[in-house]
């Protein structure tokens, strides 16, 4: 089966209380976490109390008062992108932060819809008959959950595999680890968050290259 990546991207994903309005161009350079130059000509789509999105040509910002998602789809940016967000929160320490996640993605193209569906009958099981119940049954989807071995954290990984929604006849692979973080005494605050994305950062790239080199080997071999 022919196939040609085409598409990547990696973003962080927190949970927790955050103030949408304090997430500026502007304040990001004050604090010398991006360049003046960044800040001066980034993208801002909205900054108000509820939501503030805005993007940088290596970065995008999305703030909602209860999730912050920051994202890069430039692969030699996904170092700067664990230090930018370590670098706000770090400022930000007393922020509330109890869950976040990594969320990796590669879109490779196919040569038509039949050596996509091709592919997934490959990933799908077998074992149960839809033929009885379904006219022409294909899966669209498939997914596995588990933990990364001798991980030590209260985490998950999900796995995806699925029709890409941006490239044609594409097959699109995503790698999520989410992290439960504990309470700091009473509190959740970004003590938790800094420890532990320092440390867990490389294995999780690690993961997702090995996860999308056996996926390429199944494409190969399709």
């Amino acid at each position: 089966m022919s196939k040609k990546q085409i598409r990547e991207g990696i973003n962080i994903v927190l949970i927790g209380q955050f103030s949408p309005a304090i997430f500026q161009p502007a304040w990001l350079a004050s604090e010398d976490l991006i360049r003046q130059e960044e800040a001066s000509s980034a993208e801002i789509a909205v900054i108000h109390q509820d939501i503030t999105v805005f993007s940088t040509n290596w970065f995008h910002l999305e703030v909602l008062q209860q999730r912050v998602t920051l994202s890069t789809t430039t692969n030699g940016y996904y170092q700067p992108l664990r230090d930018l967000a370590i670098g706000i929160f770090s400022i930000l320490d007393s922020t509330p932060i109890s869950i976040f996640g990594f969320n990796k993605h590669y879109h490779f193209a196919l040569q038509s819809q039949e050596e996509y569906l091709s592919y997934m009958e490959q990933l799908s099981p077998s074992s149960v008959p839809w033929d009885d119940m379904l006219e022409a049954p294909k899966f669209q989807s498939v997914s596995m959950q588990g933990k990364q071995p001798n991980s030590h954290h209260e985490s998950h990984v999900r796995i995806t595999v699925e029709q890409s929604n941006r490239v044609s006849n594409g097959v699109a692979v995503s790698i999520n680890e989410q992290f439960s973080l504990p309470k700091q005494g009473e509190v959740y605050d970004a003590t938790a968050f800094l420890q532990t994305i320092s440390h867990t950062w490389k294995p999780f790239l690690q993961m997702s290259k090995d996860v999308t080199t056996r996926f390429e080997e199944l494409l190969r071999r399709s």
